[in-house]
């Protein structure tokens, strides 16, 4: 049992488990840190230090390690908030960065940015004075990277949660954005749809709604292809009215944006159009409104908190002297009941 002063626990040190055992401080601290070199102990002394450490309520002192081996335990952590309002995206990509970082005894220094100036005011040094690494998350900024690269020590690693991009310096934890689209595409067309609409955005998702098309030996309807500038729900209204407009047969819609989705469902289904009888639809980012919508909401992940976690173990490695490479996720398609019963 571990003794008060003022009401705080006391700090088990190393020395009270070796005196507990009749071991030397050094070789406690050897064990508990796994740094045995070409030591060696018995099985059952190395498990008996473990247990009674546990015992006594041992926890390690990180500000006192951080000192002797030069580090802060502090990973900086910059976000271009990405994704509309209720999207979920950023807040998934904080919760796995900060569950590794956490199981690790790191600390974080979070902050958002829009764009160069406000990066750099906010940018701790990246000397190895302040912080022991840095995730760089969102929107990506090729010149700030570059930038980025020209002052970073060695010192201290940086890896980024971008989507995949020629222009990343940096091993990045990427997402074949082509994919999102493919996906879903792929899934309205195996439910049987074969004149599609799109509300289009990025270029990659368009690359990814015409690549399904051609693996499925089915036509793209170019006029059922509608522009939109932003991912809101105010686009996806006036993108599903442009689409009605054209007084064209579709049977499926393709969106890029799960507002889009679900604008679309609402303004259907206020039309008399029945979804998913007569028209099936899909959206991306798997946001919460999905399983809310008046019809449950077909979408895809962008799997954020699973890049979270795995740029934040990547880049402790980094840390820890690993070499790191980048990598790429792939999404998940989540079926619901806009795109109709799921066909095998």
């Amino acid at each position: 049992m571990t003794s008060t002063r003022k009401g705080r626990p006391k700090r088990i040190s190393l020395k009270q488990i070796g005196q507990e055992l009749n071991v030397s401080e050094s070789f406690v601290s050897k064990v508990l840190s796994g740094r045995m070199g070409t030591s060696s102990a018995r099985t059952e002394m190395a498990e008996a230090i473990r247990a009674k450490a546990a015992e006594l309520g041992y926890r390690k002192n990180q500000t006192a390690s951080a000192l002797a081996r030069g580090r802060h335990h502090v990973i900086a952590v910059m976000i271009h908030h990405h994704g509309n309002p209720g999207s979920g995206l950023v807040e998934s990509m904080l919760a796995g960065i900060s569950t590794v970082a956490n199981g690790n005894g790191q600390r974080l220094a979070l902050s958002f940015f829009i764009g160069r100036k406000e990066f750099f005011a906010a940018l701790p040094a990246v000397d190895g004075s302040e912080v022991d690494g840095l995730i760089i998350g969102g929107i990506s900024h090729p010149d700030i990277l570059e930038e980025l690269r020209e002052r970073q020590s060695p010192k201290v690693p940086v890896v980024t949660i971008l989507p995949d991009s020629p222009q990343n310096v940096f091993p990045n934890i990427g997402l074949d954005d082509s994919a999102l689209t493919y996906l879903t595409t792929a899934h309205l067309l195996a439910q049987g749809c074969r004149r599609l609409a799109h509300f289009s955005m990025f270029q990659s998702r368009l690359d990814g709604f015409m690549r399904a098309h051609a693996d499925a030996g089915v036509a793209v309807v170019p006029e059922l292809v509608v522009a939109c500038k932003q991912f809101s729900y105010a686009d996806g209204v006036e993108a599903t009215q442009a689409l009605l407009a054209r007084e064209l047969a579709f049977d499926g819609i393709v969106a890029q944006s799960d507002d889009h989705a679900v604008a679309a469902v609402n303004i259907l289904t206020r039309r008399g159009i029945r979804v998913p009888a007569e028209v099936r639809v899909a959206g991306i980012d798997n946001s919460p409104v999905c399983p809310t919508c008046i019809v449950p909401l077909t979408s895809v992940s962008q799997n954020d908190r699973e890049r979270g976690a795995d740029a934040a173990g990547r880049l402790l490695a980094a840390i820890a002297g690993e070499s790191i490479s980048s990598v790429s996720h792939a999404p998940t398609l989540y079926p619901r009941e806009s795109s109709g019963p799921h066909l095998p």
